[in-house]
């Protein structure tokens, strides 16, 4: 039986290096469809939590540590004996790097590379105007602020009725995420877009502090969804070009 937690997983591949990726908030897996066939070493592995397409059934989770408690153990059943790398963007590069710390501390699971985009440091605060203790209605504003969401689905009250909720679970979720102050032990490579006001270069530099490893840092042409928009393919080729160097 499929896993829920991973819809896009290949159940009969070879690939021996997995990369789990997380979206940002009110977004799902399909956002990493067109990075399924990253590389042929490479298995790409979208990570669905609860609240979403075939998981629309389910509540949305606002418990943050709960929730990466669930997903770790998703994973570490997944990967088995496989190299793992982890990307996040946005509300998806804590999820991220909480994932990347959690295997490491607990379960003693080594973590290869963690990818980190769109997003402040763990300890840093967010600049963002937007709480969710504002409701609903200011959230509209804050879509429009981060510049992805189309005008006429803004418009749609159908679409926004039922899209709404989702995002601003997530971003009660996001707020609820609380730095233990431990930093990962693998490499991790962070990236912006050189339009993006809410996570520019000087912002992702600070990921520095949270590794005992390497870091990287890397500015790419678009503003905060650059990594699907403006420069997508030179971004898959970052990642992927860093983990055949890594294996």
């Amino acid at each position: 039986m499929p896993n829920v937690w991973f819809p896009y997983k290949n159940e009969n591949g070879e690939r021996r290096c997995k990369l789990y990726c997380f979206n940002h908030a009110g977004g799902s897996s399909l956002i990493f469809k067109d990075w399924i066939n990253l590389d042929e070493s490479i298995e790409v592995i979208p990570v669905e939590i609860p609240g979403r397409r075939k998981r629309m059934s389910e509540k949305c989770r606002t418990d943050f540590q709960e929730l990466i408690n669930e997903t770790a153990e998703q994973v570490l059943a997944d990967a088995g004996a496989d190299k793992v790398f982890v990307y996040g963007h946005s509300m998806g590069a804590v999820m991220a790097f909480s994932l990347a710390e959690i295997l490491e501390k607990k379960y003693c699971k080594r973590v290869e590379g963690l990818f980190v985009a769109g997003r402040q440091a763990p300890a840093d605060e967010d600049t963002s105007p937007y709480r969710t203790t504002m409701g609903m209605d200011s959230l509209r504003d804050e879509l429009i602020r981060l510049g992805d969401t189309p005008k006429e689905l803004l418009d749609d009250k159908t679409f926004m009725d039922f899209y709404l909720p989702v995002i601003y679970s997530d971003y009660k979720l996001s707020e609820n995420y609380l730095y233990d102050g431990n930093n990962v032990s693998c490499p991790v490579y962070a990236m912006c877009g050189d339009t993006d006001i809410s996570a520019d270069i000087e912002t992702m530099k600070r990921w520095q502090d949270y590794t005992n490893n390497t870091f990287s840092l890397m500015k790419f042409r678009g503003g905060h969804f650059f990594a699907y928009n403006e420069s997508t393919e030179e971004v898959r080729k970052y990642i992927a070009d860093h983990i055949k160097d890594s294996i």
